[in-house]
């Protein structure tokens, strides 16, 4: 079984946004995204677990950067969500921004509310600092946001 999964590339400027898991720092750097629902298409689906775990609501699709599939670590993800399939999508933020926030993420009001640190790295520290969530599709998905703010070097490894 695998599951469909969204993720937002989100950028401000040349920095693109990224959190930990205030009470589990073992989850690591992540960027936002979620499950996509049943019916829901892919582009709703990003915004709608975007604006959930970061609070920002002036978000549009800029464009979208790929897809591909990712073995989750089973004792990081719930049952079920170890095989999954990624779209990627780059967002932009069009209003200003904080450099840090602390936001909790609700869902439907159907979890335990989970306190996310949001901070901005710069894009091309990006590969490095995500390579443990990403894995090396995400590295990819990376060079091809970077080439899409008109930056196409390659990442450092």
């Amino acid at each position: 079984m695998r599951v469909e999964k969204v993720h937002g590339y989100v950028t401000h400027g040349s920095r693109l946004l990224v959190f930990i898991h205030r009470d589990s720092p073992m989850a690591g750097v992540q960027i936002p995204g979620g499950t996509v629902r049943a019916g829901e298409s892919l582009e709703a689906a990003v915004l709608r677990e975007v604006e959930e775990e970061t609070g920002l609501i002036d978000l549009v699709i800029a464009r979208p950067l790929g897809s591909y599939d990712h073995s989750a670590d089973p004792l990081l993800v719930p049952v079920g969500h170890e095989n999954q399939r990624r779209y990627a999508f780059h967002l932009e933020v069009r209003s200003a921004a904080r450099d840090s926030w602390l936001h909790w993420e609700r869902g439907d009001g159907d979890i335990t509310p989970v306190a996310f640190e949001f901070y901005w790295v710069p894009v091309p520290d990006a590969a490095i600092v995500l390579a443990p969530f990403t894995g090396d599709q995400g590295v990819a998905v990376l060079t091809r946001l970077r080439e899409s703010l008109g930056d196409s070097a390659t990442f450092p490894l």
